[in-house]
């Protein structure tokens, strides 16, 4: 059985040089490609990509090498010899990447000791600045997804259907659009209430560098996050990636006291409730009472009937008025359970808002022919 491996920061990954029988499963051999391809597009300077030739993509066709032209074509080569089942020279092309690889990594000076810092360690230095490349946040979280899955998933599939327990993923795209909608921030406070295997709360604090805090109901889900966690910490060093602090709970999120206490400083709030009812819908309404200012709340459905409304004696005490409402809606594939887009709702704290609806209340209150 041999063995593919990729050098990387401080350790040495082994894919296993097999195809799967089902296209549809786990390729570790397109795991490997997949991973020399995203080194070699973020992680090296235009002079070093130009040493390896070509970066194609995964999904490209074959291109006849000799139609490519003069120069390197290492990383053709390895696409090619995939797509076409070659198992030695795939072998080979990964080996010769790894070495060239080695002397980037490892650049000896004159006096024979290690360059430090290294080019790879410059381009990664700047990433403070720029943010790290979504492809290399959602290849890392794929990869962590995976490991945890293939020992895992179908323990996720053991719920009773249509209860507040269902579980359901939004996808990386989807968590990229509600990042940049409620402009979560490296000092900002994420909550995700029903965090299911913890991959958002992951993702928000890889790519952005806020502090995060998931909740997650199921033993055996809450046990699946807990793995995962772990799989994506020790992923992200070897990518030499930094992440916000985070913690996953296993609990009730309507009696936890840590995320009561979260929920006074919380910047953003994801509660993935699709198949929540509505006894628990008004539970988590109730727990945003005391949210502050400008806070955001994304839900997958209405966590009250008050959006945007006029304040009236049926709906004052509703605490949904404190809130400004949006809906948006999602693009095609990007949650688990269906290929269609999805609609959801972004909360924004108003008070200022509110007492302006409130004032309006008391006037017509007083002035009965108005109401």
């Amino acid at each position: 059985m041999a063995l593919g491996r990729l050098l990387m920061k401080a350790a040495i990954i082994s894919f296993l040089l097999l195809s799967p029988k089902n296209k549809l499963d786990y390729s570790p051999l397109q795991d490997l490609e997949n991973a020399i391809l995203i080194f070699a597009r973020h992680y090296l300077d235009p002079g070093q990509q130009a040493k390896f030739g070509p970066i194609p993509n995964p999904d490209d066709p074959v291109v006849a090498l000799e139609l490519v032209g003069p120069g390197p074509r290492f990383l053709l080569s390895m696409h090619t010899a995939l797509v076409e089942h070659n198992g030695p020279a795939f072998f080979k092309a990964v080996t010769d990447v790894n070495s060239m690889l080695r002397e980037i990594k490892y650049p000896v000076q004159e006096d024979g000791n290690l360059l430090h810092p290294n080019s790879i360690e410059a381009v990664m230095n700047l990433w403070q600045h720029t943010g790290i490349p979504l492809q290399v946040v959602h290849h890392v979280l794929e990869e962590s997804y995976l490991r945890c899955i293939l020992l895992y998933g179908a323990d996720l599939r053991r719920y009773r259907p249509w209860s507040n327990e269902v579980y359901g993923e939004l996808l990386p795209s989807l968590v990229d659009e509600i990042i940049h909608l409620t402009n979560l921030k490296k000092h900002s406070l994420f909550l995700d209430l029903g965090s299911g295997i913890g991959h958002v709360v992951m993702q928000a604090c890889l790519q952005t560098g806020c502090r995060g805090h998931g909740i997650e109901i199921s033993s055996s889900v809450a046990a699946i996050a807990r793995w995962m966690a772990a799989i994506f910490r020790q992923r992200c060093h070897m990518w030499g990636l930094k992440f916000g602090l985070f913690e996953l709970e296993e609990g009730d999120m309507t009696t936890s006291s840590l995320v009561l206490d979260k929920l006074r400083d919380a910047d953003v709030i994801l509660v993935n409730n699709k198949s929540f009812d509505d006894t628990l819908n008004g539970k988590i309404l109730h727990l945003f009472m005391n949210l502050k200012d400008h806070a955001h709340v994304v839900s997958l459905l209405p966590l009250s009937t008050s959006l945007n409304r006029r304040v009236t004696e049926r709906n004052v005490d509703d605490v949904g008025n404190i809130f400004h409402v949006e809906e948006h809606w999602s693009d095609p594939m990007q949650v688990s359970w269906s290929s269609s887009v999805q609609k959801y709702y972004l909360y924004k704290v108003d008070h200022a808002g509110y007492s302006t609806k409130l004032q309006g209340f008391a006037q017509a209150f007083r002035d009965p022919l108005r109401m």
